[in-house]
This record gives structure tokens, C-alpha cells and sequence, in this order.
């Protein structure tokens, strides 16, 4: 140890090792800028955003409010992907991925609906997008779920079987 040390002075001899390290380290903490601090509705924005693999998929995210309880309805956007199973299972991961964000902790989330829109071809080669799955799940249903669970066994078994689904165009796919 003091042979390195001597060897770093021989290649430094600007160094100065005759000084013992700072004991005084000073530790300041900032409290959060008012633009850090997000609203209710933000934070539940930013819940139902975070999972998502893909955010470029998330479209909007519409919040409305009853005596502190909130509703939130959900917009995707899906695409096409290597098969139409792939794009179907794609599609109910995301799905599964923002109820996660939603409801893993209590944000006053009473219910949520995610809608997935997907472009379309009509057969005069008009190009339009339609709704091709709709979800819905309750806060009374997320409560029940042992969310210290593996997150992708919670994804990927769990919120499939409680969500109600409202609307499945995946087949026509």
C-alpha cells in the first residue's frame, strides 16, 4: 500500500497524500421543486405509463374525479407484430401492464378502462383505426390481489382472470 502510494507521487508530485481524507463530509438534502411534486391525477397518469413496454403506445390517459375517487380510462394504440397471436398477446400484456401500474398501490383508483385501438384496411384501401379490446377492472377486485407476488406472474395469470373484458375483437385480427 505505501509502495503504491509512493509510486502515484513519483507519477503525481503534485499530489499532496500528507492530508487526511474530509471526515466533515457535508450532506444537504433538497426538498422537491414545486414542479417535482405531482398532482393526484399525475401521478396516476404517470402509474398507468410506467409498466407499458412500449410508451409510445399509451394515446391518453383521461381522469375524472367522484369524492376522492378516481375513474381513469385508459387509451392504447396497438400494432402489428409478427403473427396475429403475437399482436393479441401483446396487446393483453399492455393491457395487464397499466392495471398493474393502477392498482399495485392504492392511488384512489376506483375503476379503469383500457381501450386498444388498431389500424385498419377497409377493402377500398381506406385507412382507419377501430377498437379491438376493452377491459375493465374494479378496485374492490385489484384489493384481493397479493400484489408481493412475482411481478410477471401477477401480469401474466392474475389480472387476465379478474378484469371484465367489455369488448374482444382479437380473433378478427
Amino acid at each position: 500500500m505505501v509502495v503504491a502510494g509512493g509510486i502515484m507521487d513519483f507519477l503525481n508530485p503534485d499530489s499532496d497524500t500528507s492530508q487526511a481524507p474530509n471526515s466533515e463530509q457535508k450532506t444537504t438534502t433538497t426538498n422537491p421543486t414545486p414542479e417535482e411534486v405531482l398532482s393526484p391525477e399525475e401521478a396516476i397518469k404517470k402509474k398507468a405509463e410506467e409498466n407499458l413496454s412500449y410508451k409510445k403506445r399509451l394515446r391518453d390517459v383521461q381522469i375524472t374525479t367522484n369524492d376522492g375517487q378516481y375513474s381513469v380510462k385508459v387509451i392504447l394504440n396497438a400494432d402489428s407484430n409478427l403473427s396475429a397471436n403475437l399482436t393479441k398477446q401483446s396487446v393483453r400484456k399492455d393491457v395487464s401492464s397499466v392495471f398493474y401500474g393502477l392498482f399495485k398501490e392504492d392511488a384512489g383508483v376506483e375503476y379503469a378502462v383500457v381501450t386498444t385501438y388498431y389500424p385498419t384496411v377497409d377493402a377500398y384501401g381506406n385507412k382507419n383505426e377501430a377498437i379491438i379490446y376493452q377491459a375493465r377492472l374494479v378496485a374492490s377486485e385489484a384489493k384481493k390481489i397479493n400484489w408481493s407476488q412475482d411481478k410477471t406472474q401477477v401480469e401474466a395469470s392474475i389480472l387476465p382472470d379478474l378484469w371484465e373484458t367489455e369488448l374482444d375483437k382479437l380473433d378478427q385480427l
